[in-house]
Formats: C-alpha cells, structure tokens, sequence
C-alpha cells in the first residue's frame, strides 16, 4: 500500500512539474531606462518605474509601498521579515536551510514525495496560469500569474535575495509586461 501511495505521488508530481517550466531563467541587469526613475523599498533595494508612476509609502516606511498609475494601485510591495516564520519556514516542509532554499525546492522540478511540499504545488497549479522563475545577480524572481474571478489576472512576484535571506513579494497587475520587466531587470541592492 506504501508502494502505491508513493507511486501515486511521483506521478502527480510529474503531472504538476511538467505543468510549469520553473528552471531559472538567466536575465540582464537594465541601468534606469529612458522615461523612468529610481526608487527605494527599504532603503536597502531599488528599482525603476515609469516617471509618470507615483509611490506612496506606508505609515510605518518598512512596512509597505504601493505603486500608482492614473489613479490606480497597479502594484504593492511588501517585505517577509525573517522573524516571520509563518512564510515559506523550512520545517513546515521538512526542509533545512533559509527561506531561498525552501522557495527553489517549492517551485523546484525534483520529484518528490514531500506530502507538504506535492501540497504547496498542486495549490499552485490549481491557482496559477503560468510560473517563471529568473535569475539575476544574488536574486531569483518567482512570477507566478493568477487568475481572480473579481480582480482578472494579477502577477505575483517573489524575491529572494539569496546573500542575506530577504524576501520580498510585489503584487503587480496583468497587463504591463514592459513594467514588469524593467522592475525585475533594474531591480538591486544598495
């Protein structure tokens, strides 16, 4: 009966792993585009966005920032503080190691029969439309495109900084794929 069930799991992880290409894709490192501007989360990373684009900034300035466009949020950022162990904690999945490491075997192509972590993918598979994974410098971005019933489609991206074990998430909305990607290519450390 073991044998069974982990026959069973193998094969629904081949079925979600060949859902979603999630090798890392190398990218370039952009300087500020023509028509952007720099700007900081934390203090510790920037990134360009379209000049015409607004910030606001939470209350509390580590706390979270939002991007505006004619009036509408099109992107928010927040950061996963290390001592927040309810995010991507390695002993929730039976892993060791930081939450990097937990983020590339979550959304890893090994097979597995890691009951958490076949659970954590067939909830991705069941909510996304598509998963990409780049790879620029010391970060890795995980986009992951979902779709809403009552919002449409919205991208959500997380970075990981794999020198010092931040985790950032940036929600974005569909649509803008040259924003998207200038934030991934410009986005670094200061």
């Amino acid at each position: 009966m073991k044998f069974l069930l982990t026959l069973v799991l193998l094969v629904c992880n081949i079925a979600l792993a060949k859902d979603f290409d999630t090798t890392p894709q190398s990218i370039e490192t952009l300087s500020t585009p023509e028509g952007y501007k720099l700007e900081s989360f934390d203090k510790r990373y920037t990134f360009a966005i379209p000049r015409a684009y607004i910030v606001k900034r939470g209350e509390i300035e580590n706390e979270f920032l939002m991007i505006i466009s004619k009036g509408k949020i099109i992107s928010s950022i927040i950061e996963l503080e290390a001592s927040d162990k309810s995010f991507f904690n390695a002993e929730d999945f039976g892993l060791k190691g930081n939450r990097g490491k937990v983020l590339a075997t979550l959304y890893g192509k090994s097979i597995t029969t890691n009951k958490a972590i076949n659970k954590f993918r067939e909830e991705m598979s069941k909510v996304s439309t598509n998963v990409q994974v780049f790879k620029r410098d010391n970060f890795i971005f995980y986009k992951q495109t979902k779709a809403d019933e009552d919002e449409g489609e919205f991208v959500d991206l997380i970075i990981t900084n794999l020198i010092n074990d931040d985790i950032i998430i940036a929600g974005l909305v569909k649509g803008n794929e040259e924003f998207f990607m200038n934030f991934i290519k410009t986005f670094k450390s200061n």
